[in-house]
C-alpha cells in the first residue's frame, strides 16, 4: 500500500516538474478564466461601442470631411462588424446548445460547446484589443469640439 502511494506521489512530482505540463495547465486555466469572464467582456464591449457611437454622434456632420475623423469612424465600423459577427456566432451556438442540451446531457459530452465558446472567448479578447487601439487612435489624433 505504501509503495502505491509513493509511486503516485512520484508521478505527481514528475508531472508538476514537467514544464510542458505546467504550460498546458496554465493555458487551460487561462481558457477557463476567459470562458468565465465572457459575459462580462461582452457587456464591456457593448458599453464601449455605445460610447464610440455617442462620440460619433457628437462629432456631427461638420467633421465628416476631416480625413482623420473619417478614418477613425471607419475603424470603429470595422470593430462593430467584427463584434456583430462574433455575437451572431455566440447567439447561434447558445441557441443550438439549449435545443440539444437534453440529448447532450444524456448521450454526448458537451466538449464541442466548450471548444466553440473557448474560440469565441479568444475572439472577444482580440476585439477588446481592437477597441483599445481604436480608442488610442482617437485620443492621439483628434479631439472633437
Amino acid at each position: 500500500m505504501a509503495e502505491a502511494v509513493l509511486l503516485a506521489l512520484t508521478k505527481i512530482g514528475s508531472v508538476l516538474a514537467d514544464e510542458t505540463a505546467k504550460k498546458m495547465l496554465s493555458k487551460l486555466s487561462e481558457k477557463v478564466n476567459n470562458l468565465k469572464d465572457l459575459n462580462d467582456k461582452i457587456e464591456l464591449i457593448r458599453m464601449q461601442l455605445t460610447a464610440m457611437n455617442n462620440v460619433i454622434r457628437k462629432i456631427g456632420t461638420v467633421y465628416l470631411t476631416d480625413e482623420v475623423v473619417k478614418g477613425w469612424i471607419g475603424e470603429v465600423r470595422k470593430v462593430a462588424y467584427h463584434v456583430e459577427d462574433v455575437m451572431d456566432k455566440y447567439s447561434y451556438h447558445t441557441l443550438q446548445m439549449e435545443e440539444e442540451w437534453f440529448l447532450k446531457k444524456y448521450f454526448v459530452k458537451a466538449s464541442h460547446y466548450v471548444l466553440v465558446f473557448s474560440q469565441i472567448a479568444e475572439v472577444v479578447i482580440k476585439i477588446e484589443k481592437e477597441i483599445k487601439k481604436v480608442i488610442e487612435i482617437k485620443d492621439l489624433w483628434f479631439q472633437p469640439s
